[in-house]
């Protein structure tokens, strides 16, 4: 029998290029950096029911939550920061805008608790068992008499 070349024996013996091991490792690793894109897309986060992410306002009529701010829209805080508007009109207030009456939410309806509480609970005491009185002898009944 003829004996390998050394690089072959160096690397078969290393285990490196083994085709299980490369598929388990690349398998584990796409597997792993499947789920960091969708933990970090949220989808793996758990949330309440109509729970809506970022900030936002009262909800408008029809019962949806509606966003606050965004690019273009003016703070009090950033319009006292850029102070009186290109024509020279004064920067609104928040008081000048236009007040919405806020509709009340609906009451959330209690959820089931995921696992029911464990109360512990008494062992029942063993009775003692009644004590038998011994039962009486029977007692000897006449028997037929002889008559003459």
């Amino acid at each position: 029998m003829r004996a390998a070349h050394p690089a072959i024996v160096a690397r078969l013996g290393s285990g490196e290029d083994d085709p299980r091991r490369t598929l388990v490792r690349d398998s584990s690793l796409a597997l792993l950096v499947i789920a960091l894109l969708l933990l970090g897309a949220g989808q793996l986060a758990p949330r309440r029911q109509g729970e809506v992410l970022g900030p936002t306002a009262p909800p408008s009529a029809s019962g949806s939550p509606i966003a606050v701010g965004g690019a273009g829209a003016p703070t009090p805080c950033r319009a006292a920061a850029e102070g009186p508007t290109p024509t020279g009109a004064p920067t609104p207030t928040p008081t000048d805008a236009p007040t919405t009456v806020p509709t009340a939410r609906p009451t959330p309806t209690a959820r089931p608790t995921a696992t029911p509480e464990l109360t512990a609970t008494p062992e029942p005491t063993p009775t003692p068992a009644p004590t038998e009185a011994p039962t009486p002898a029977p007692t000897p009944t006449p028997g037929p008499t002889a008559s003459s």
